[in-house]
């Protein structure tokens, strides 16, 4: 017996949206040696940065690239064909006043390090401890700001309020020809 083609989707298996951490000694170092002879000095660099900055993180392996965790994640390394970046998750909400981030993503921000001696930069020390300090005091408090229960949607409806994700009964939307959008038979 074999599988449908036409439903070839239904036994690929959904992936869980907390990727576990792998903490395995040879994780990172594993990933380390798989990347070019000329970058691996500067991961090298890196781990002794972040064990030094941020003693207490948690270094391990997720999405195939290494993190710093504490709380939750605050740091990450990805390894490119000529820099490095060393990332940080919550990078858009820390303080920077040096510029040293880069990115225009909602959370992310990075700084390239195509050289090992921009570790022995003090602002960039003083940044990895400010985002350590940052996840610290974010703990497991009260959710962010801006996010709202998962079965709500954040859009608010013509009325302004948040807009149900839970299927309602057939017919409870109005009547066909109440909304100015096109609908097709």
């Amino acid at each position: 017996m074999g599988t449908d083609p036409r439903n070839f989707l239904a036994e690929v298996p959904v992936p869980n949206p907390r990727i576990p951490l792998s903490t395995s000694k040879d994780a990172v170092a594993s990933y380390i040696a798989s990347q070019t002879a000329e970058l691996r000095p500067i991961l090298n660099a890196i781990r002794a940065f972040e064990r030094e900055a941020a003693p207490t993180l948690a270094e391990g392996v997720r999405m195939d690239v290494p993190w710093y965790t504490g709380q939750d994640g605050i740091l990450y390394v990805a390894a490119y064909s000529k820099h490095v970046n060393l990332g940080f998750l919550r990078g858009a909400e820390l303080d920077d006043p040096d510029g040293l981030l880069e990115g225009t993503g909602k959370g992310l921000r990075h700084v390239k390090v195509r050289d090992a001696a921009v570790l022995r930069d003090p602002r960039l020390l003083s940044l990895v401890k400010r985002a350590v300090s940052h996840d610290a005091r974010k703990g497991r408090g009260p959710p962010r700001p801006g996010s709202v229960p998962h079965e709500t949607h954040p859009r608010p409806t013509r009325g302004g309020s948040p807009r149900r994700i839970a299927p309602r009964p057939r017919g409870s939307r109005g009547t066909r020809g109440s909304s100015s959008r096109i609908r097709f038979p």
